[in-house]
């Protein structure tokens, strides 16, 4: 998140000495500098609900884009999934969860989408059967199949011990 880099780095010989107010001051003006229309006043506990879009709106995700998905961990027959899953999120990092990203996951919403898992078996000892029902994070590549979406997993987590679609 820009608020978050910004927040992290800046100035760049005192970095984390801005106050949230001056982050988002400087968000405004990036995002005013760079012609984005106008829109609610910025606030730090709404700047994960904002999406920024392309001029002529949002393209699907390309097949191999790297993404994080939360949803709900479910069993179909040999095959494991995540069902329940609200719109996943175009990621740069696939690797392992900060704790700030894994709270910013617990609070994601639920949505309708259904996800086949691939390549658990990359993730090493983890235990698919322990996570049945769990609200899951998880990170890899998509790819856009004609009867279902995959994810080959390159990370995934529990972020709630029952999944409440």
């Amino acid at each position: 998140m820009l608020f978050t880099k910004i927040r992290n780095t800046m100035p760049r010989r005192s970095p984390k000495s801005l106050t949230d107010h001056e982050t988002l001051d400087i968000v405004s003006y990036i995002l005013k500098a760079n012609e984005f229309p106008a829109g609610a006043e910025l606030r730090t506990d709404t700047l994960g609900e904002i999406q920024i879009q392309l001029k002529d709106g949002p393209k699907p995700l390309p097949n191999y884009a790297i993404i994080q998905v939360v949803g709900c961990m479910t069993q179909d027959g040999d095959n494991w999934t995540l069902t329940s899953v609200g719109q996943p999120s175009r990621i740069r990092n696939s690797e392992k969860s900060t704790p700030e990203e894994l709270k910013d996951a617990s609070s994601k919403s639920l949505g309708t989408l259904t996800f086949r898992l691939q390549n658990l078996a990359m993730l090493g000892a983890f235990a698919p059967d322990a996570h049945k029902g769990h609200k899951m994070v998880a990170k890899g590549a998509f790819m856009r199949q004609a009867n279902t979406d995959r994810l080959s997993v390159t990370e995934l987590e529990m972020i709630g011990p029952q999944c409440n679609p």
